[in-house]
């Protein structure tokens, strides 16, 4: 057999699957029926985008065509704990991700996700979106920072040091597209909040977007932006990584 065309399902790997087998209520039969015939392949052919996945009407028909990502959503973890992924922007206006979220986007259960009313009103003052950008995110677990050191402002001090630059505003919503609560879970983090240049509220008051998960469902939210807020050791903040080329 070419040595080649072996592949090792790594411990992390494979606890991905598991995981991703549980949430979809699967069944060993499920995973047998993956590895039977040329169902693998039909798998990669959707993942890459040379199939479609079309819903069979009660008549036999077909019916819709259901929505699936392209690539996987995967991250990578440094050895300072920092969980690293890239996203990039699709050109939907602040309108258009609020709809997306409430009317469209659906989890595998067929839920909806949600806004919250304060994430609405960030989204609505926010500044103009992008289309085609490519973000390299690296998100800052906040159980690796110490509690004296876990504010606003000492968190953004320390990202300048390494580098690290505020994102656009846009990348909380790709970050809340890109992974599910589940894989939220699997980084051990509830909230990953994107450190963008703060928006103004309905309130009036300087706001961060934030993904997080909670026993009622997927969510994105706005978070205070303000330099002295202390956050809880169970998050995460998001920070840009400057690249190269024409897509920073």
């Amino acid at each position: 057999m070419n040595s080649e065309l072996q592949v090792v399902l790594e411990p992390g790997i494979a606890q991905k699957l598991q995981f991703a087998v549980n949430r979809n209520d699967g069944t060993y039969e499920d995973v047998e029926y993956l590895s039977t015939g040329e169902n693998f392949r039909a798998i990669t052919l959707l993942r890459t985008g040379k199939a479609k996945l079309v819903e069979i009407t009660e008549t036999g028909g077909e019916g819709k065509v259901i929505p699936t990502s392209a690539t996987l959503s995967t991250y990578t973890v440094d050895a300072e704990g920092n969980i690293h992924f890239i996203v990039t922007s699709d050109g939907r206006t602040r309108e258009e991700w609020i709809n997306y979220f409430e009317n469209e986007k659906k989890d595998a259960k067929g839920k909806p996700y949600r806004v919250s009313d304060y994430g609405k009103s960030v989204l609505r003052n926010a500044p103009a979106p992008t289309n085609g950008v490519t973000y390299n995110i690296v998100v800052r677990p906040s159980k690796k920072i110490s509690d004296s050191d876990r504010i606003t402002k000492k968190i953004r001090a320390a990202a300048d040091k390494k580098g690290w630059v505020k994102p656009h505003w846009e990348a909380s919503c790709l970050i809340r597209d890109a992974f599910t609560d589940e894989q939220l879970e699997e980084m051990g983090i509830w909230y990953i909040v994107g450190m963008h240049e703060p928006i103004k509220d309905s309130d009036g008051d300087p706001s961060l977007l934030n993904s997080y998960r909670n026993f009622d469902g997927r969510w994105l939210g706005a978070s205070c932006g303000r330099p002295d807020v202390i956050w809880d050791d169970d998050g995460g903040f998001a920070f840009a990584v400057p690249q190269v080329g024409p897509q920073t």
